[in-house]
């Protein structure tokens, strides 16, 4: 080995030890005299400006990707019309880099840090590779990595070999790495994740690969007895198990007779049903399973059929559920499987719902906002493109200032799950009923969120059973388990 620049009786280490951070520049004015010392010096400034450059780049471009999807923060997912950028995520992102060179008193492990987590970020990127891979469609006319899986798997097992590396060699920025990660976490689970789940939703209905990227498989049970409503229905299941990725389940159900005549024309109606149900599918692109079970009491059986297939959605199409059986039964459905359960009451037999051009959606908070609302409001409004109008019902006493507030944060609500035009508006009314009831008359279609019902609660209070019997609107209950 032969070195340049180290002075007759000097070896390499010691130079190093004597000049740690500027070695390279010492060797080179040794050799090449006060030009070479600027030269190897200019040169570092340059390299180190080019990595911040990169860094901050990357860190925009992040931060960019973020606000068009709308899982940050409204303050910090403005973007610039002029120059297409979140300006305020990159003034926050360079004023947290420097409070960070002002408080941290070692800067040489804040930058292995950021190197730590770029190895991390990095190797992320080649499993996300995999996945797509493998959760993706055998034929594709875009760029595909050669070597698969072998080259994305050399690059996770490189990429973390040198994070640990890393972490051992300068234990600081291990700690720092870990630090601002769990930060990041602690962040996200206290003010995105719920905003995050659903806006997600938005995202599935609106772009069903997504479901099939993220390896979900949502199984949607759909009771079908009227060939009339099958249409609407068979919609409805597929905004909540998309197409390619979700499966739906069609389930006629034949009450047995002691009668042979009786039972041989419930099995050919049977047939029927589901045939009409499948030829809705096909249209509507689902390629559904369907099964036929023979049982006393129909509501019992889609319970067991719930259970037995693991449903994630239950989806029924009731004509009438103010009575009192029908109302009975239902709660003891929704109470007894472990299944979102939503309820579609139409205004007649054979409505379709793709013709609803008004649809009101009311919304009690913001502190949650349920993804299967999300889901089937994205998908009509990808249909058809009707006009959606959110409301939200407060008391008449609720001061200005909180209404405006409210208002604003409706109407971020709204952008954020719908692409297109909405209406949203604020209403001081203390009853909530008469209110909603006028509201759903102007309307085609009605979405509810039930949210989840405790133990001792019913998932369709009063509330729900009054609309259902004073309006002649299409309503649709969603019931979170």
């Amino acid at each position: 080995m032969s070195t340049v620049g180290v002075l007759p009786g000097e070896s390499i280490t010691e130079l190093s030890r004597e000049n740690p951070e500027t070695v390279l520049a010492v060797a080179a004015q040794n050799y090449l005299g006060a030009f070479g010392f600027w030269l190897v010096l200019v040169a570092g400034i340059f390299s180190m400006l080019s990595a911040l450059q990169a860094n901050l780049f990357a860190a925009s471009r992040i931060s960019l990707r973020m606000a068009k999807d709308r899982t940050l923060n409204h303050h910090l997912s403005n973007i610039n019309e002029k120059f297409g950028t979140p300006d305020t995520s990159i003034w926050v992102t360079c004023g947290i880099v420097a409070l960070l060179v002002l408080i941290l008193p070692d800067l040489a492990a804040a930058g292995a840090a950021s190197s730590l987590i770029f190895l991390i970020t990095f190797a992320l990127a080649h499993l996300i590779m995999i996945l797509m891979r493998n959760r993706g469609y055998k034929e594709s006319n875009t760029y595909r990595a050669p070597f698969f899986p072998a080259l994305p798997f050399v690059g996770i097992i490189a990429c973390v070999g040198l994070a640990i590396f890393q972490a051992i060699v300068v234990p600081a920025a291990g700690i720092i790495a870990l630090i601002w990660l769990l930060v990041g976490a602690v962040l996200f689970i206290s003010f995105f994740v719920k905003r995050a789940r659903a806006i997600e939703a938005s995202e599935q209905a609106l772009d069903p690969d997504l479901l099939r990227l993220r390896g979900l498989s949502p199984l949607v049970l759909l009771p079908i007895s009227n060939p009339a409503n099958a249409e609407s229905l068979v919609f409805l299941a597929k905004a909540l198990a998309p197409p390619v990725v979700g499966r739906v389940l069609l389930h006629s159900i034949v009450i047995p007779s002691t009668e042979k005549d009786d039972l041989e024309k419930r099995l050919i109606s049977s047939g029927d049903v589901t045939q009409y149900a499948l030829q809705a599918s096909f249209k509507a692109g689902l390629r559904p399973d369907t099964i036929t079970t023979i049982a006393d009491h129909p509501w019992e059986e889609i319970e067991r059929v719930v259970k037995v297939h693991n449903c994630r959605s239950l989806l029924l199409g009731l004509s009438e559920l103010n009575d009192l059986q029908t109302s009975q039964n239902l709660e003891k459905l929704v109470k007894h499987v472990k299944a979102d359960v939503v309820v579609f009451r139409q205004p007649y037999s054979g409505w379709k719902i793709t013709e609803a051009r008004k649809i009101l959606i009311p919304v009690a908070g913001f502190g949650t906002h349920d993804p299967l609302r999300v889901r089937v409001a994205a998908s009509l409004w990808r249909a058809s493109q009707p006009e959606i109008k959110f409301i939200q019902i407060l008391p008449s006493n609720t001061p200005p200032e909180i209404l405006q507030k409210n208002n604003s944060n409706l109407t971020r609500f709204a952008r954020r799950i719908i692409p297109g035009k909405t209406e949203v508006q604020i209403i001081s009314n203390d009853d909530v009923e008469t209110e909603l009831i006028n509201q759903a008359s102007g309307h085609d279609l009605v979405i509810i969120g039930l949210g989840k019902a405790e133990r001792n609660e019913k998932a369709f209070g009063h509330l729900a059973h009054a609309l259902a019997k004073n309006t002649n609107t299409a309503l649709i209950f969603i019931s979170k388990k």
